[in-house]
């Protein structure tokens, strides 16, 4: 066993009560931290310039560049800007609620408005003709997908299949 002098015994003592020290105030600012937070974020949930904020950036267009977003892998966070049909479909959407909000204040309608509102709708034809991809395809007037994408693989392929007549090796 070895004698230590009182001064090297009092400086190790200091040290363990400074350890204690710092270890009881970290804690304690571990726990007013979480407190903070919380805090901080109750108060930003309830500030109105935040909220108007926040609705004013999530109706924007602006928005990252997609190359850089897909590039990057944060195309999943970061969605394409709306198109303009899409804003036009929101409109369609929300526009019959609109209707039905505004009431006429005069009830009275003059037969010839009436008869031109019967006579502007669409004719419906009962045909049980089947609802298929192919019948909507021809409807839209457009091409039917065939599976084949034009890219430069898939071109290679076929380059590849015609002078090798379908071997692989």
């Amino acid at each position: 066993m070895t004698i230590v002098s009182i001064e090297v015994s009092r400086r190790l003592k200091e040290q363990k009560e400074l350890k204690q020290r710092q270890k009881y105030q970290m804690e304690l600012n571990r726990i007013e931290k979480t407190h903070t937070n919380y805090n901080t974020s109750k108060s930003a949930s309830t500030d109105d310039y935040m909220i108007e904020a926040m609705k004013k950036v999530q109706s924007s267009n602006a928005s990252i560049d997609q190359d850089y977003a897909r590039f990057t892998g944060t195309a999943l966070y970061n969605p394409p800007p709306k198109t303009d049909a899409e804003k036009l479909d929101a409109i369609a959407r929300d526009a019959p609620n609109k209707i039905k909000k505004i009431k006429p204040k005069d009830k009275s309608v003059s037969g010839s408005a009436v008869e031109t509102l019967k006579t502007n709708k669409p004719k419906v034809t009962n045909e049980d003709k089947e609802l298929n991809w192919t019948t909507i395809v021809e409807q839209l007037g457009k091409k039917r997908w065939n599976g084949n994408a034009p890219t430069f693989f898939n071109k290679l392929n076929e380059q590849l299949q015609v002078s090798r007549k379908g071997r692989l090796i």
